[in-house]
């Protein structure tokens, strides 16, 4: 029977996770264990492993979109299972759990402007670089969602400041 794959939930105070890649694709056979996504939080960039093996039937969110903790990410099953009717479960097991709106996060826009006085989001990855580097982080744009600053972000800031850089070195 088909399962979803959720967005995992990493601590209370955690609302959404960031997908950041996808380490399998559609119609990928995967074993129990197997990581499946990373996914980042506001705190930590963890692994998302399958709990079940079975064949990845579909992917619901593209690397880069914010998910809400516990909603589906992907469908795992056998080939030729019916996961529209997963689907509508899930949504009839929310409704009867009387989510408010008001519950849920709001969706991230693509770019937002950032107040004076307000903190920074930066994702773990960048700040790792911003500390190894001596960025300012006031002084960039993010790009990722709800205006936070990416690896992405980081490493155009120091190719600015210092140059071409060797993306690989830093891994």
């Amino acid at each position: 029977m088909a399962a979803a794959i959720v967005m995992p939930q990493v601590g209370q105070d955690i609302k959404t996770g960031l997908i950041v890649e996808w380490c399998v694709k559609e119609g990928d056979r995967i074993e129990k264990g197997d990581v499946v996504a990373v996914v980042e939080s506001d705190k930590a960039t963890f692994e998302v492993e399958a709990y079940e093996s079975g064949i990845l039937l579909k992917i619901l969110h593209d690397a880069g979109a914010e998910v809400p903790v516990l909603d589906p990410i992907a469908y795992l099953g056998e080939p030729g299972e019916d996961i529209e009717r997963l689907g509508e479960a899930e949504v009839a097991g929310k409704e009867a759990t009387q989510e408010t709106p008001s519950q849920r996060p709001e969706p991230a826009s693509e770019h937002t402007e950032r107040q004076r006085g307000t903190k920074v989001a930066v994702s773990p990855s960048a700040r790792r670089l911003v500390e190894q580097h001596g960025i300012d982080t006031d002084k960039l744009t993010g790009t990722g969602p709800k205006g936070r600053v990416t690896k992405d972000d980081v490493l155009a800031a120091i190719e600015a400041k210092d140059g071409p850089i060797d993306t690989h070195a830093l891994s």
